[in-house]
């Protein structure tokens, strides 16, 4: 089997040979979410060798193998860790250095704004860019309310209630629509094929799918002064969605991204596999050949990448049913 490789680059410098022989663990966790995608490098520091990274340094990390390495991302150091008992020194790092502000419960309002004029202005307040695609940045709102909620929260709920997510990534808002299978780009993200099961570890569980075959949302008509449902899906039992919308819109984007939500958590799938850059979050894993319950087409939910000299380097996946 080829053997994987990597490079990583601190604060403009290749310190790739300098690790080479003391590296134990470099392990890449990203995810479609808002969850900071992380990295963690484990080192052999006998002798105390290796200089302790100040927190704050920028990491460039690679993956791949010797042919074709892939560029996973910029990592700030947040943490070093130490156990006292062993020669190891443990450097974590995140993605995206989030700001105190961003979290910082507040109240606004916002009247006839888009998704992605609404991000543009969240990001550019904190000192970030924008990045939504065109589909989510379209979908207008009349109204919205902000009461005791941090702009991550905002945006968060807003994409999640319109079938997207919110993440940060490279000091940016980014904002797509889930199952799109494409990037903020519009670039379409790769849907992976595995046919050798010999190669597949894992587990797939799938749920009762008579959970839920409709979901209803409503809003409040004005003109006619009367509480309107709108209904995604047909048929019992149906979800209800509490919170009242502005207008028939909101209500039935909401009711058809929850029969979304609803669908995918019907079947789940976690999979290892040897290492793999193709494999994305958002991206579509498509099975055959393996357990009759797991061929299929599957949405990536998170993935975490691990090198370990001396042993096979793995990618693993955990996805949900595609609907």
């Amino acid at each position: 089997m080829e053997q994987a490789a990597y490079q990583i680059i601190a604060n403009q410098q290749d310190v790739t040979a300098k690790m080479a022989d003391r590296l134990i663990r470099l392990s890449l966790h990203d995810a479609a979410g808002f969850e900071n995608d992380t990295a963690e490098i484990e080192l052999d520091n006998r002798g105390g060798a290796v200089a302790v990274p100040p927190t704050g340094a920028e990491l460039d990390i690679y993956i791949g193998y010797h042919d074709k390495l892939s560029y996973r991302g910029t990592y700030t150091v947040d943490e070093i860790e130490e156990p006292l008992e062993f020669d190891v020194l443990i450097i974590k790092a995140q993605s995206a250095q989030m700001k105190s502000s961003l979290k910082a419960p507040r109240d606004a309002s916002y009247d006839d704004i888009t998704l992605g004029a609404l991000a543009g202005q969240l990001a550019q307040s904190h000192g970030y860019q924008a990045a939504v695609s065109d589909e989510m940045g379209a979908i207008h709102f009349e109204h919205i309310d902000q009461r005791g909620e941090s702009d991550v929260n905002l945006l968060t709920r807003l994409a999640k209630e319109s079938n997207g997510l919110f993440k940060m990534a490279a000091n940016r808002f980014v904002i797509v629509s889930k199952e799109s299978g494409k990037s903020v780009s519009g670039k379409e993200l790769p849907a992976v094929t595995l046919s050798d099961p010999e190669n597949s570890t894992g587990r797939v569980t799938i749920k009762d799918k008579d959970d839920y075959q409709s979901v209803v949302a409503y809003w409040f008509d004005e003109a006619a002064q009367e509480k309107v449902a709108e209904t995604a899906g047909s048929g019992e039992p149906q979800f209800v969605i509490r919170k009242n919308h502005t207008n028939q819109q909101a209500a039935q984007t909401a009711a058809q991204a929850k029969l979304a939500e609803l669908k995918r958590g019907n079947g789940t799938l976690s999979i290892t596999r040897p290492l793999d850059t193709s494999i994305m979050p958002e991206g579509v894993l498509i099975l055959k050949n393996h357990k009759q319950s797991a061929n299929g087409e599957w949405l990536v939910e998170s993935v975490d990448h691990s090198i370990e000299p001396g042993r096979a380097a793995t990618t693993s996946a955990s996805c949900s049913m595609k609907q």
